[in-house]
């Protein structure tokens, strides 16, 4: 058995299970990442925007790239935390500050 993600061999019972990206398709308007171009033209085509779909599978990690994973998912929480926070911040300020 090897890491999902680094291919470093694990023995048995050692690896971590994890939910990872296993893979994203992409349809509609030419099967392209979608760019601001390609919004445009598809608006004014009166066409269909592009589809983005990932997907996620419960994968076995070394130690090592769970450990970072977990780590790059808690700081994006975080950062998630704090913007939601100073929305909500901004938002109660604008309501307290508004003339009535």
């Amino acid at each position: 058995m090897a890491c999902y993600l680094c291919g470093a061999p694990l023995a048995r019972g050692q690896g971590v299970r994890r939910n990872v990206n296993s893979g994203s398709s992409v349809a509609g308007l030419f099967s392209t990442p979608p760019s601001l171009l390609l919004i445009v033209v598809s608006l004014l085509a009166r066409g269909k925007m592009p589809s983005i779909r990932s997907y996620f599978a419960l994968r076995t990690l070394c130690p090592s790239c769970a450990q970072r994973l977990d780590a790059q998912r808690s700081s994006r929480r975080k950062a998630m935390l704090f913007v939601t926070g100073f929305a909500v911040a901004v938002a109660i300020g604008l309501v307290v500050a508004a003339p009535r």
